[in-house]
């Protein structure tokens, strides 16, 4: 067996997989955060889990192939919050947001001011492909319906909500 490491994770070479049906039950309206990082792997990857299964694993070794997975990320806020003692919004906040002015940005709604928070919409044929994504029946805009602001437990995947001008800031500090 090759060790997993944190390049192979965060570059998608490292073998994990997701299990895609168990994430779409996880998504509900409002912060998800009733069930941590921790949990939610060991569901998955650990052979007592709840939603373990061998496919949560590709049939390659880790860093032959490349596959995107939404649980890597999860792998690593987990491993941020062991290696800091901090929970994984506090550390982002006072290490990634906070430096670069991005205080209206949070991973969390109940952190946000929600008037300033834009509306999903979706037609009800992407709904009927997507029935995960909760709506909200009685707000209708040209024949979509809104959506709540939703999310998974697993939201450090790609959860950041932030503005185009606080964004900015981020891809300032990239260049």
């Amino acid at each position: 067996d090759l060790p997993i490491t944190i390049r192979m994770v965060l570059t998608h070479t490292s073998s994990i997989n997701d299990n895609n049906e168990y994430i779409s039950s996880l998504y509900g309206c409002g912060d998800q955060t009733d069930l941590s990082f921790e949990e939610y792997l060991k569901n998955c990857y650990d052979t007592m889990g709840i939603k373990y299964d061998t496919t949560n694993f590709g049939n390659y070794k880790p860093g032959d192939k490349w596959e995107y997975c939404n649980s890597n990320y999860v792998l690593i806020a987990y491993l941020v919050e062991q290696i800091s003692k901090k929970p994984f919004t506090d550390y982002c906040r006072e290490n990634l947001l906070v430096p670069l002015e991005m205080n209206e940005s949070s991973y969390l709604y109940s952190e946000l001011d929600m008037a300033n928070v834009a509306v999903n919409y979706i037609s009800e044929e992407e709904a009927s492909l997507s029935p995960e994504h909760p709506r909200i029946d009685h707000v209708s805009i040209k024949g979509k319906n809104a959506t709540c602001h939703y999310t998974w437990p697993g939201y450090p995947d790609g959860g950041l909500h932030t503005s185009i001008p606080q964004f900015a800031n981020f891809i300032i500090m990239l260049i």
